[in-house]
């Protein structure tokens, strides 16, 4: 989703979210600077299973201010394996 700041992209979000999870789908919402945090705090553990674990099991997942990727590379490239994994 694309607009302006304050036009409600991350409600719209939130609202999909539950609506999936009412259907029964095992539906992640994150924002992009959790997903980053995830990310930085499973290579730091070593535990990166756990978090491909979390994050390519989802039937939906909803990645909000996507733009703070930006200048990440390590978080872009995790994304771009996750966003794989869940497409196929």
């Amino acid at each position: 989703l694309y607009g302006l700041s304050g036009s409600g992209k991350t409600h719209l979000l939130m609202g999909m979210a539950h609506l999936y999870q009412s259907r029964g789908l095992k539906t992640l919402y994150v924002r992009a600077e959790t997903f980053t945090n995830h990310v930085v705090n499973a290579i730091r553990a070593g535990e990166m299973s756990v978090f491909r674990q979390a994050y390519r099991n989802a039937d939906v997942l909803l990645l909000d201010d996507i733009h703070h990727f930006s200048r990440k590379g390590a978080t872009q490239e995790e994304f771009f394996h996750t966003f794989n994994t869940l497409h196929l």
